[in-house]
C-alpha cells in the first residue's frame, strides 16, 4: 500500500533511495547502496593519480597519494 505525500502542494515523488546528509539511505535501509556509492567514489580518486601520474618518479607519485588520502 502507498502513500503520497505532498508539500507545499507539490506530491512528492517516491523513490528507491535518497542521499542525505552523505548517507545513501535505501527503501529497504539496507547499506549496499551506500557502500557501492563509497568504494566506487574512493576507487576513482585513487585511481586517478595512477592514470595521470604512470611515468612519473616514485616520490612524486607517493606525495600525490598521500595528498589525496
Amino acid at each position: 500500500m502507498s502513500k503520497s505525500y505532498d508539500f507545499r502542494g507539490e506530491v512528492l515523488q517516491e523513490v528507491h533511495h535518497a542521499k542525505y546528509l552523505g548517507v545513501t539511505i535505501n527503501d529497504d535501509l539496507e547499506w549496499s547502496t551506500h557502500v557501492d556509492n563509497t568504494s566506487k567514489k574512493s576507487s576513482n580518486t585513487l585511481n586517478f593519480p595512477r592514470r595521470n601520474l604512470k611515468y612519473c618518479p616514485r616520490k612524486s607519485k607517493d606525495v600525490a597519494h598521500f595528498a589525496l588520502v
